[in-house]
């Protein structure tokens, strides 16, 4: 399965890109997070800047942007959610994602 997006907003804000919205995860966590591209939020080149919050309800899990290898990540304290069967599907995160 892949990540599930639901925009709320999109458009620009000086020479960059927005997409606001809630992506939610899927009930088979990939060891290392799950890969985003561009074209996952409307953007026809790159990402510059992804900040990504929880959206509420009962996690355990904190959002991370792996900047080096884009990738949304669930962080257990310091330990990254490596279980690749792990099922996350109830999870569901705040992302804002600027870029070209």
């Amino acid at each position: 399965m892949a990540l599930t997006y639901a925009k709320t907003d999109m458009g620009f804000m000086g020479d960059k890109r927005y997409w606001f919205g809630l992506v939610t995860f899927d009930n088979a966590y990939p060891a290392g997070g799950e890969a985003i591209t561009p074209a996952d939020f409307g953007l026809p080149t790159s990402i510059q800047h992804v900040l990504v919050t929880n959206a509420g309800g009962a996690t355990d899990h904190i959002p991370h942007w792996d900047v080096a290898n884009s990738k949304l990540q669930l962080v257990d304290l310091t330990t990254e959610v490596e279980t690749v069967t792990a099922d996350q599907s109830s999870t569901t995160v705040h992302v804002m994602v600027f870029g070209y």
